[in-house]
């Protein structure tokens, strides 16, 4: 793989697609495979872009131990991957080149660590903890946790604008709000309403996009409709001011990615949807998984240098399950297998160039 990542080239594979549209400046990418919850079976897999070929579970194979137990999180900072396994309590810290872990930092029990956010010129980790209903700052040198600062119910992920981290509190799809936290105090500066059951959010250019997932289920005990319906909330990290909201269809997942190109990607049931962050406008059922064979989708990712969609399907979430890739036009390019519960990608490209590509 550590040769792989050298290569520039692409070749030929069997799996029926055109190589040459493969990730012009990326070797490969990594997929996170959530596995089952409680089962302790949590993987890492390597899809190489120039040969096509899978290798599955380069974390367990390079330390000797599984990765742990529901893996949630996976961000790519400089040579390393920073991933968060929640029910393990953990984030391992995986070095590129070798697949070694360089570290491992462990959460409190029942905190839930569930997404990370880098600070890559302060040297900061800042991760949710959603049982622990809070943000916890780490230190990227030493892997140890300095401070908690209280959110709000159930934080899902967090984004970094503007000197300022913005997490999403689901509540389990009750809660309404972003907390505001000032990263030089590390204190909430500000509670913004944005609808119901936040979960995903991203920010580029001054403006920060929070995917409000809405409620599809209805509980039967209950005499009240529960449901509500989903939301795109935008907001204005000058003022902290909500500026513009439309409301989906339909409810959304938890899953939402930025292009290079300023396009969001997020998933809905059944389809990829995108929203244009300069002109703020939707496009519902971009890429459907029906058109595709599949039931729905599960994992997303967008290669920041080529725009390249990956989308995966969990399948009956007790089997391996496939990666499709897509071009932002919405074409397939090609589809490959990975583990079970394949949820988030981090993408690699040539060693000398990957700080300044990605």
């Amino acid at each position: 793989i550590a040769l792989a990542l050298g290569l520039m080239a692409c070749g030929g594979d069997d799996d029926g697609f055109d190589d040459d549209l493969s990730d012009p400046t990326g070797a490969g990418v990594y997929v996170l495979n959530e596995g089952g919850f409680g089962q302790g079976n949590a993987s890492l897999s390597f899809y190489d872009a120039v040969t096509g070929a899978v290798t599955e579970s380069v974390f367990a194979t390079a330390n000797g131990r599984p990765l742990g137990d529901t893996a949630n999180d996976m961000v790519r900072s400089g040579d390393r991957l920073w991933i968060v396994v929640n029910n393990s309590q953990t984030m391992e810290i995986v070095d590129i080149a070798t697949h070694a872990s360089a570290g491992t930092v462990t959460f409190d029990a029942g905190a839930s660590p569930t997404t990370v956010a880098i600070d890559e010129a302060a040297g900061k980790a800042y991760v949710a903890l959603r049982f622990g209903n809070a943000l916890a700052r780490i230190d990227t040198a030493s892997l140890t946790q300095e401070a908690v600062v209280e959110v709000g119910a159930m934080p899902q992920e967090v984004v970094l604008a503007d000197g300022k981290a913005y997490v999403t509190n689901s509540g389990f799809g009750a809660g309404t709000t972003v907390s505001v936290v000032d990263l030089a105090t590390f204190t909430v500066s500000s509670i913004i309403e944005v609808g119901t059951n936040p979960t995903a959010v991203v920010a580029r250019g001054g403006k920060v996009i929070v995917l409000a997932s809405g409620v599809t289920w209805d509980n039967p005990d209950t005499p009240d409709d529960d449901t509500a319906p989903g939301a795109l909330v935008v907001i204005d990290t000058a003022s902290d001011t909500v500026t513009n909201s439309l409301p989906l269809d339909s409810g959304a997942s938890d899953r939402m990615e930025l292009g290079p190109d300023g396009v969001a990607y997020f998933l809905t049931f059944g389809a990829v949807a995108k929203f244009d962050t300069a002109t703020e406008s939707v496009t519902a059922d971009f890429i459907t998984a029906a058109a595709h064979g599949a039931g729905a989708f599960y994992g997303l990712g967008v290669n920041p240098d080529s725009g390249l969609i990956y989308v995966s399907d969990a399948k009956d979430y007790a089997t391996s399950g496939d990666v499709y890739v897509f071009e932002s036009n919405g074409a397939l390019v090609r589809q490959f297998q990975a583990d079970l519960l394949p949820r988030m990608m981090a993408f690699v490209g040539a060693p000398d160039a990957a700080d300044a590509l990605y």
